[in-house]
Parts: structure tokens; C-alpha cells; sequence
């Protein structure tokens, strides 16, 4: 289910074989989080490019799975964003565990084993989605500098003066061109 204008806080879910993807989306839907299933990979970039706040794996989906694109749409992340992923894994650290190993090529990524409980997932979700929001806010911020700075050099111009730039570390002070 997919919850429109909540595009950028849903949770993508590939989780191809079980119940994974229904029990996850239905507790997801009980705390009020907005999910989407993805059936597989390609289905899953799709969906994260139109825009999601995570993504929540079931390793086996990966495991055997063409996994460029994904790391392609991930690596075009602009410098922003960092989507959180969390990992449907089973017991076993790096040395038992494959999937351990991918966390290093996804990136933000937390492992949940299973079976898991309601509350973990809801929580892992909860801190996901905060930490998304402070991205879009970085991004908004950042947007909002670079306006900021388009207006203060058609000011500039407008008003024939130069900026002064001082690089304190040298003791340099320049100035730009006056048109």
C-alpha cells in the first residue's frame, strides 16, 4: 500500500519468500508508517526512486540477485542523502552470516534478525524515518543557501560592487571583479 504524499517517509519492503513483506507492512500499517512491497530488485528501484524514507531487505532477495543497479541508484545518492536500510538477516555474525558482508556495500544499514519482534521493527522504522527527516532538512537547508547566494551576487552585480573574500589561515584578502 502505498500512501500518497508520504512518498518520502514510506518504507520500500522486498522480502520475496514467506510472510516477511505482509507481516512487516501490516505492523508497519498499525504504527501508522506508510509502506510499499517491491516483488523484486528492479521493482524495489523503482519504487526507491520515486522516493522512500528506507528500505527494509530480506537478505536471501539479494543474495543471488543482480545487485549493480541498486548499488548504482545508492552510489547517485546526492551528497544529502544517506537511505537507511534495514536487513531481514538470520543468526550469525560476518564469520556465519553472508548478508553481514553487504552492509558494507549498501551502506546505512541495520541488521534485524529473525524471527523479529513488532516493537524492533517499529523502533528500527521510527529512527529511520527521524534520521530521513533531518536529511530532507539538510537538503532543504542547503537549497536555501544556494538561493541565498544566487541572490546576493545578482545584488552585487546589480549594485556594481565586488565581495571581499579573507583567507585567515594565509592572511589573504581578495577581492572579485566589479562589473
Amino acid at each position: 500500500m502505498s500512501t500518497p504524499g508520504l512518498l518520502s517517509e514510506r518504507a520500500i519492503i522486498l522480502a520475496p519468500r514467506g510472510r516477511d513483506s505482509q507481516i512487516a507492512s501490516r505492523i508497519l500499517d498499525e504504527a501508522g508508517y506508510p509502506s510499499t512491497v517491491a516483488h523484486d530488485v528492479p521493482e524495489l528501484i523503482r519504487e526507491l526512486s520515486a522516493g522512500a524514507g528506507l528500505a527494509i531487505i530480506a537478505d536471501e532477495a539479494l543474495r543471488n540477485a543482480d545487485m549493480t543497479p541498486l548499488l548504482e541508484l545508492l552510489g547517485r545518492q546526492p551528497p544529502w542523502s544517506d537511505l537507511p536500510i534495514v536487513l531481514l538477516t538470520h543468526h550469525g555474525g560476518p564469520d556465519h552470516n553472508p548478508s553481514a558482508r553487504m552492509g558494507n556495500l549498501l551502506g546505512n544499514v541495520t541488521f534485524l534478525e529473525r524471527p523479529f519482534h513488532p516493537v524492533t521493527l517499529v523502533s528500527l522504522v521510527m529512527t529511520a524515518v527521524r534520521g530521513r527527516r533531518r536529511q530532507y532538512e539538510a537538503r532543504a537547508r542547503m537549497e536555501d543557501l544556494h538561493e541565498s547566494e544566487g541572490r546576493l551576487q545578482n545584488a552585487l552585480k546589480a549594485g556594481r560592487l565586488g565581495s571581499w573574500v579573507l583567507e585567515a589561515e594565509h592572511l589573504k584578502l581578495t577581492c572579485s571583479d566589479i562589473t
